[in-house]
C-alpha cells in the first residue's frame, strides 16, 4: 500500500502501525513511497506508546489471522474498535478485552465470510452537524446516532429512543470504565530523572509519553546528535521504547521525562549488534525473556565515562549494546 498523505489536521505518520507489524515478525520495506508487506503475523505481545485507533484496528486485524496469541495493550477504547472487533468475532475470530485496555487474539488460520453487519453510527460526524446546527440557530435533527430501532436500547450507549432509561443502566457502568482507563493512561503521569555526561551517551525512552522528540525529552542535548543502530547509524528525531540511542551533550547533567509507566518490552533484534533500553525500573538482565536463546551470552554492554562494561542491570532511561546470534525478539517484563 502506498504512504499515507497528511490533511488540514496535519500528517498522518505510520510508525506505530510498522513497528507493530514488525514485532509481529511482518517482514516491511518501504520501496518508491509504498509499503511492503510479507510473511504472516507470529503472535506476541505488543504496548503501544500511544492509543492509536488506526494502529489499534491494522494491529488486531493482522493478530487474527497470526499465528499464536497475540496480546495487545495501552489500545485505543474507540466505539470504532470495538464494533471492528465484533465484526472480527462475527468471522470467526478468537478476540477477549473489546473496550478495555488489554485485548487478547487467539489466531486463526481462516475467517469465514459475514453477510451482514450493521456499522455503528459516526459520532464525530453527528458532533458536527450539531455545532453547525448550533452556529446557525436553526433546528436539526440528527438520527440514529444514540440509538438503534424505536423502541431498542442502543448495543453501546444503553438509551432507549435517544434518551436514559430508568437512570443510568449497566451499559453506563461500562462507558464510565472505558472513559475511566482512557484518562487514566493519558493523564497519569510517573516522572524520572536521567543523568548523563557531557560528550556521548547511550539512552532509551523510559515511559509512555505523547511526544518523543528528544530536543523535548532532553533538552541540554545537542541538535542532530541522535543516532539509532541498524547495520550501521541512523540520524534520528524521535525515540521509540525499547530502542537504544547515542546522543551527545555539551554538560553533564540530568533531564527529567514525564510520562506512562512501562512494564513490559517485546523488543526486535538483529543478527549481530543491537542498541536497545529496557522499561521505566530497574531490570536485572538475568530476567530477560529469550525462548529463542538469540542473545549471545556476556554481550550487554552499557557505556560511562570510562568507556564500556558488561552490565547486570538495565536502568531506565539508558541505552545498551547487545549482540544476537540470529534475528528474534526478546521481552522484558517487570
Amino acid at each position: 500500500v502506498s504512504l499515507p498523505g497528511g490533511c488540514a489536521w496535519g500528517p498522518r505518520p505510520v510508525d506505530i502501525h510498522l513497528d507493530a507489524l514488525k514485532k509481529l515478525s511482518v517482514n516491511i520495506t518501504l520501496e518508491g513511497g509504498n509499503i511492503i508487506a510479507n510473511g504472516r503475523p507470529q503472535g506476541t505481545k505488543i504496548n503501544f506508546r500511544f492509543p492509536s485507533v488506526g494502529a489499534t484496528g491494522n494491529i488486531l486485524m493482522a493478530a487474527a489471522k497470526s499465528n499464536g496469541q497475540t496480546i495487545l495493550r495501552n489500545v485505543a477504547l474507540e466505539p470504532d474498535i470495538i464494533s471492528l472487533g465484533e465484526f472480527l468475532i462475527q468471522m470467526g475470530a478468537d478476540i477477549k478485552g473489546l473496550g478495555t485496555g488489554e485485548i487478547i487474539i487467539n489466531g486463526k488460520d481462516n475467517l469465514i465470510p459475514v453477510d451482514e453487519f450493521d456499522i455503528i453510527p459516526d459520532r464525530i460526524e453527528a458532533g458536527t452537524f450539531l455545532i453547525a446546527g448550533a452556529m446557525c440557530g436553526g433546528e436539526l435533527e440528527i438520527e440514529n446516532e444514540f440509538h438503534g430501532e424505536e423502541g431498542q436500547p442502543h448495543e453501546y450507549w444503553g438509551t432507549l429512543n435517544g434518551y436514559w432509561f430508568d437512570g443510568p443502566n449497566e451499559y453506563f457502568g461500562q462507558i464510565q470504565s472505558d472513559a475511566f482507563l482512557f484518562l487514566y493512561g493519558q493523564l497519569y503521569n510517573e516522572e524520572i530523572s536521567i543523568d548523563h555526561q557531557a560528550d556521548w551517551n547511550l539512552v532509551g525512552l523510559p515511559l509512555e509519553v505523547a511526544d518523543s522528540l528528544y530536543n523535548n525529552l532532553f533538552p541540554e542535548s545537542i541538535d542532530g546528535t541522535l543516532f539509532s543502530f541498524d547495520d550501521g547509524y541512523n540520524l534520528e528525531t524521535s525515540l521509540i521504547q525499547g530502542e537504544g540511542y547515542w546522543l551527545r551533550f555539551n554538560d553533564a547533567g540530568s533531564s527529567t521525562i514525564a510520562g506512562t509507566l512501562i512494564t513490559e518490552l517485546t523488543i526486535s533484534l538483529n543478527e549481530g549488534w543491537n542498541l536497545i533500553s529496557g522499561i521505566s525500573a530497574s531490570f536485572n538482565i538475568s530476567g530477560i525473556q529469550d525462548p529463542g536463546g538469540i542473545v549471545i551470552p556476556g554481550t550487554v554492554y552499557g557505556f560511562a565515562p570510562s568507556g564500556y562494561s558488561n552490565a547486570e542491570i538495565l536502568e531506565p532511561g539508558k541505552g545498551y549494546w547487545v549482540r544476537a546470534y540470529n534475528p528474534g525478539t526478546i521481552t522484558i517484563d517487570d
